[in-house]
């Protein structure tokens, strides 16, 4: 197992995290560019209808795999190699019926692609096209509780440099591939080689660390079985929440707006979603240490590391909301042209989305490693609920920015207050009105920021230029983070945030 303490993997994992995923969204956006470019706005939209459906189907998963990371903590903390094997041999065998039962909900789905999309492009293409995405998705499900060992033993940078890499070679093929043919099927299958190639690759590292995977394993007994079943009926509620909050909106879209603006809300959305999976990689890689930290049952202590979380996504997610609300126009401006451009209204509402959802992480993080998800399994379902409703009548009065907003205000109605008084109540066994009192603070910092800087960029610029542009980015850094320092340089979380940044610059230079 990995020996190494929770802080130094951690910061490992971290720097691996966002190295990776500045590799990763350079290379994206060139595959973007060049895509849009020879194969349209329409093509760009029928290819995120498809990603947000078949992340919908991939609900079969049941929340398998929080429950496989969750219930491998244990034995990997008293290297129990008996139990380990016996647990991956049987998330071996779940994961093969998963991806046989997508694969058949795939198909199912297949004849009502044409009601959501307003294509002409021939029901047999995007059969066609739809079911390699589907292929995608099931052939990782062989091999994905090989990663989860990884992960839940802290290796995440291992299994995120391996991902990387071949999502490098894969966007250069693709590049290759469209320049020469055009031809969107070739991109596709180009995704599906890739997939398995990365998959192998993960599978052999995971043998190499743990050989144990390749020997026989004594099955689990029933009450096991049963135990973990308790996780994953728990986990399939968030699973199918989260889903249908996070990827019903491009099915809405497609619908009320129209499959070529839903490819404009995409081309918005490669920078949110670098960003968002920026951030988040930062918390992953977190969520093992405090994993471990739980499992010692120190309540004070796994207070504080919560609050020292929460204050340093406040930061990252302020800074990141403002640079995003203040530069996002103007980069797809010089990229593509004012023709694609969604307007400030739009771009408000997927920040506040981007904002609120990064305001959770700290939250997400106790909910994976603690019981939790156990208690607040049903909210999730309250806010999806709300959030289709919500959605399809406020885009049919407001259009795009009325099926973007609802999803903030459903996150704020429910599970945003829930889960952290639950976590407070339950876990901590102490008031969380301390917790929303600074959430509230936060929030109106980061308000002031964003109007101050989106003031001061204005006034300062009434042209873009890639200068102009540059000058606001390091505004959109400088300014919201002066005025955090102002305001919070005394605080308990401001000096630890402090101390482990300090921390990190050490050890990276060592």
């Amino acid at each position: 197992m990995n020996k190494k303490s929770r802080s130094s993997n951690a910061i490992k994992n971290i720097i691996v995290a966002l190295l990776c995923q500045g590799l990763t969204f350079v290379f994206s956006f060139a595959t973007r560019t060049i895509f849009i470019d020879l194969l349209g706005d329409e093509y760009n939209g029928i290819t995120s209808f498809f990603q947000n459906v078949v992340s919908m189907l991939s609900f079969t998963e049941l929340g398998v795999g929080i429950a496989i990371i969750y219930a491998l903590y244990k034995p990997i903390a008293e290297n129990d190699i008996e139990k380990l094997k016996s647990l991956m041999g049987f998330y071996k065998n779940v994961y093969r019926i998963l991806a046989a039962i997508i694969l058949a909900l795939g198909i199912l789905v297949t004849p009502t692609l044409k009601f959501f999309l307003e294509t002409d492009v021939p029901l047999g293409e995007l059969s066609l096209y739809f079911m390699i995405y589907l292929g995608n998705t099931a052939v990782s499900y062989l091999f994905i509780y090989k990663s989860s060992i990884l992960n839940a033993d802290q290796r995440n940078r291992t299994v995120k440099l391996i991902t990387t890499l071949f999502l490098i070679l894969r966007n250069v093929i693709e590049i290759g591939i469209l320049l020469l043919t055009h031809s969107f099927i070739a991109y596709l299958l180009v995704q599906l080689v890739c997939t398995i190639l990365n998959n192998l690759t993960i599978s052999a590292v995971a043998n190499k660390y743990y050989p144990w995977l390749k020997e026989k394993s004594v099955k689990l007994d029933k009450v096991e079985k049963k135990s973990i079943f308790d996780d994953v009926k728990s986990m399939f509620v968030y699973r199918v929440g989260g889903i249908l909050l996070n990827n019903s909106a491009s099915l809405i879209m497609s619908r009320i707006v129209g499959v070529v603006v839903l490819g404009f809300y995409s081309n918005y959305n490669l920078f949110i979603g670098a960003a968002t999976t920026l951030l988040e990689l930062i918390f992953h890689a977190l969520t093992g240490s405090i994993g471990s930290l739980n499992s010692a049952k120190d309540t004070k202590s796994s207070e504080k590391v919560l609050r020292e979380c929460n204050f340093m996504a406040f930061f990252l997610y302020t800074i990141c909301s403002v640079g995003m609300f203040v530069l996002l126009d103007d980069v797809v401006y010089l990229w593509l042209g004012p023709e694609r451009l969604l307007g400030k209204a739009v771009c408000f509402a997927m920040i506040a989305n981007l904002y609120i959802y990064g305001m959770l992480q700290g939250v997400m993080a106790y909910r994976t490693t603690t019981d939790l998800f156990r208690i607040t399994k049903y909210i999730i379902l309250v806010t999806c609920t709300l959030n289709v409703v919500l959605s399809i009548a406020m885009g049919i009065k407001w259009g795009l920015f009325g099926i973007l907003i609802a999803t903030s205000i459903a996150r704020l109605l429910t599970n945003f207050w829930y889960e952290p008084l639950m976590l407070y109540k339950k876990i901590f066994k102490m008031p969380a009105s301390k917790h929303f009192i600074r959430q509230a603070l936060y929030f109106a910092t980061t308000l002031v920021s964003g109007a101050i800087t989106y003031f001061v960029c204005e006034k300062l610029f009434t042209e873009v230029t890639i200068i102009s542009i540059a000058v606001k980015f390091v505004l959109c850094v400088a300014i919201p983070s002066a005025i955090i320092f102002i305001l919070y340089f005394k605080t308990e979380e401001f000096g630890a945030l402090k101390s482990r940044a300090f921390g990190l610059l050490k050890k990276i230079k060592r």
